[in-house]
């Protein structure tokens, strides 16, 4: 299949035989056969357009012409029974789990609406459970820059419809092409369980979904000999118990948490790359990293003693490459060292060793990264119970995630950190911790507060 857009927008280039398979598949949609649309359904004609992109999986989330032209003409009893009649069919959730596994959950038509947005726009909340649940993204835009959410109160969705949309993690600040959001829409629309429900959510906080986020936990503690770098690399003892930690603490927040340890570079890289393209990262509404090594100013060493810049990391990540994480906080946290000096060690603490004086990463909109040590410095590691970063940040985190949004318990953090020094070889060295914030909201890490998004 090779598709050809004209400079109308419209699409051709299906052979003979997928364009009888998509006029198959359309048929059944139509005559509401799901038996026979189970059986038909492919992978290969399950994605299959026709001239304004319009596949099996869009058809089935929404009315055809015909239902609507039979809704017009029908009083208010009619029309509410003919709902609930297509209602049925267009939400059998074999079907729909099925046609997810088969079809592209994120293709969109000529003027880049969803597989969602057309679920939404009829009130399909089974179809756009399924298609998030299968990768769609939750704050994708059409031509007008319309997300599903703005779809929803234009088109009057039913407000379940508009829920499953806010649990998983759509952004009610997102503007269309008329700079207008989905509260003023709602207002404008006299919707007011919807506006009531907006304005309440539209604060300082960025939403907070059901999972709350994934967390990556990446500890490189082991480095092969006979790395080609100019001063030796020890193994980090004590940092099993920085990932046990974090894993304890994002668990019980509910994040999905995933570790990787001893990774080199070029694993990394390719890690980085497959977490990237990760459907599940459009069904949360935050990302966390831990990014634990040996390291420098502005890069960590992989196994192999090579050097990978941080900004690297934080790169896979921003909007223009990442776009399931657009409008959602990315918070990094880095335990590694960041420049020469020779700091002193002792015998529970160990430094993480660090060379380079570079640049620090600056990130783009809705990151924080938070770095262990202030540049030109160590970061202090205990061979015993850890990082000293680390465990301070898991354990202000899991004390005051209720209470505080992160910016403040990282500043708390820091404040505790400076006024307690590290005790090595009868000497004080104060630990100042940075961080670079360019959250536009404010986080929070409390799972509660998906659940009190329910309240309409």
């Amino acid at each position: 299949m090779r598709l050809v857009v004209d400079e109308y927008g419209t699409i051709s280039g299906l052979t003979a035989q997928e364009e009888a398979d998509r006029q198959k598949l359309q048929r059944l949609v139509n005559a509401r056969d799901l038996a026979g649309l189970r059986r038909a359904a492919t992978r290969d004609s399950c994605d299959l357009p026709d001239f304004l992109g319009l596949t099996a999986l869009m058809g089935v989330a929404q009315l055809n012409a015909e239902d609507r032209m039979k809704l017009v003409e029908m009083d208010a009893y009619d029309r509410r029974g003919y709902i609930a009649m297509n209602e049925a069919w267009r939400s059998d959730e074999a079907l729909w789990k099925q046609l997810v596994e088969l079809g592209d959950p994120t293709c969109a038509n000529t003027a880049a609406d969803s597989c969602l947005h057309h679920a939404v726009k009829d009130g399909n909340s089974a179809a756009a459970s399924a298609l998030l649940a299968a990768g769609a993204s939750a704050n994708a835009r059409n031509q007008c820059e319309y997300t599903p959410l703005i779809q929803a109160v234009t088109c009057w969705a039913p407000q379940h419809v508009s829920q499953v949309l806010l649990d998983s993690g759509a952004d009610w600040s997102l503007k269309n092409n008329k700079y207008r959001t989905a509260l003023a829409l709602a207002t404008q629309k006299r919707n007011w369980r919807l506006a009531e429900l907006l304005r309440g959510l539209e604060g300082d906080f960025y939403p907070v979904t059901d999972p709350q986020g994934y967390c990556l936990i990446i500890n490189i503690s082991k480095y092969e000999s006979g790395s080609d770098i100019t001063f030796s690399i020890t193994e980090r003892k004590g940092s099993d118990r920085d990932v046990e930690q974090a894993k304890r603490v994002f668990e019980r927040l509910r994040f999905i948490v995933k570790i990787k340890k001893d990774l080199t570079t070029e694993q990394l890289d390719d890690f980085l790359s497959e977490i990237k393209k990760s459907r599940d990262l459009a069904k949360h509404g935050s990302f966390v990293c831990f990014l634990m090594a040996h390291g420098s100013h502005d890069c960590i060493y992989g196994r192999d003693g090579c050097p990978y810049e941080i900004r690297k990391v934080t790169e896979r990540f921003q909007t223009s490459v990442c776009r399931s994480l657009e409008g959602k906080p990315k918070v990094f946290f880095i335990q590694a060292g960041r420049g020469s000096r020779q700091d002193r060690t002792f015998a529970s603490y160990s430094r993480e060793e660090s060379r380079y004086n570079l640049t620090v990463c600056t990130p783009e909109s809705d990151f924080m990264v938070c770095y262990a040590n202030s540049p030109g410095s160590v970061a202090f590691r205990s061979i015993n119970t850890g990082s000293l970063y680390v465990q301070t940040v898991c354990d202000f985190i899991e004390k005051n995630f209720r209470e505080l949004d992160l910016s403040t318990i990282m500043t708390n953090v820091s404040d505790h950190l400076q006024r307690n020094p590290v005790w090595m070889r009868n000497s004080l060295y104060r630990v100042v911790p940075q961080k670079v914030d360019q959250l536009s909201r404010q986080v929070s890490f409390d799972p509660e507060r998906a659940h009190k998004l329910r309240g309409f």
